[in-house]
């Protein structure tokens, strides 16, 4: 079981191309991290786990989520938001402070 949890979230596993750990982090789309980091936290939420691999699994657990949220913000960015206007329709950014506040105070 532990082999298999092990090769869930590659753990023990030399990074692909001989790399280090942080670069086959960075090479994770979203999906793939968010799926690593929900299995590194089952095998932590497990407590079989010795100090030091539970310690390593933590650290690698908070680089996913950072991997995580930085993909969600790269994300954001490029999210565009259809404006009408008296021209007709363009394009902008979405305004800063994300979707939350897009429709707010519009009346239909």
């Amino acid at each position: 079981m532990v082999e298999q949890e092990r090769e869930e979230t590659g753990a023990g596993q030399a990074p692909a191309g001989g790399g280090t750990a942080g670069e086959e982090l960075e090479a994770l789309g979203f999906e793939e991290a968010l799926e690593r980091l929900e299995a590194t936290v089952r095998r932590l939420e497990e407590g079989e786990l010795g100090l030091e691999e539970a310690m390593r699994l933590y650290e690698e657990g908070v680089r996913l989520r950072q991997l995580c949220d930085r993909r969600l913000r790269e994300a954001e960015g490029r999210i565009e938001q259809l404006i009408e206007s008296s021209d007709g329709l363009r394009i902008e950014p979405l305004p800063e402070g994300g979707a939350a506040g897009a429709g707010a105070g519009a009346s239909a």
